[in-house]
């Protein structure tokens, strides 16, 4: 799962908030002191910031490369309660460069926020990331490839409008 919440410029560079979060399957257990059974599928957050640059934009289609610098965590072990002080959550860092090329679907929508017009614009996006990831524990750390297609929605403030006669 990934969200973005991104603010964008008039010179098409755009910032804001990113969160990714992953469920790999893991291959073979960690090399751990714990007498608990590990995660089959240690869950995995990336919470950080990111910029855009727009490479082209066209009216049914963009592409922009981000930049992305994210704190990463993994469960290892499950957390049994509130006061579990025995389970085993990794941290770490997680820089990365990804690539989007969205295709507009449907037309626009024309809407309001907080009283102001805007357009909501529905498309298909096609992502590509090269993410490494750095944790203390070497087996968990590495390069993780990501390649999806996912549903995105982008609201346009409208700066100016003409009414039809």
């Amino acid at each position: 799962m990934k969200m973005d919440l991104m603010f964008t410029g008039k010179k098409g560079i755009s910032g804001g908030l990113i969160m990714s979060f992953y469920g790999n399957k893991l291959k073979q257990e960690y090399h751990l002191f714990t007498s608990r059974d590990q995660n089959s599928a240690p869950p995995t957050m990336l919470l950080g910031v990111g910029v855009n640059k727009f490479i082209f934009q066209q009216e049914h289609r963009e592409f922009n490369l981000q930049l992305a610098v994210c704190y990463a965590i993994q469960n290892i072990t499950p957390k049994l309660n509130e006061s579990d002080q025995e389970w085993t959550q990794l941290e770490g860092f997680s820089p990365g460069l990804v690539a989007n090329y969205l295709v507009k679907i449907g037309k626009d929508k024309v809407g309001y926020y907080y009283g102001s017009p805007l357009l909501r614009n529905n498309y298909l996006n096609f992502h590509g990331a090269i993410r490494p990831v750095f944790f203390h524990l070497k087996q968990a750390s590495g390069l993780m490839l990501e390649l999806e297609i996912s549903y995105r929605m982008g609201l346009h403030a409208v700066s100016e409008y003409k009414l039809k006669p």
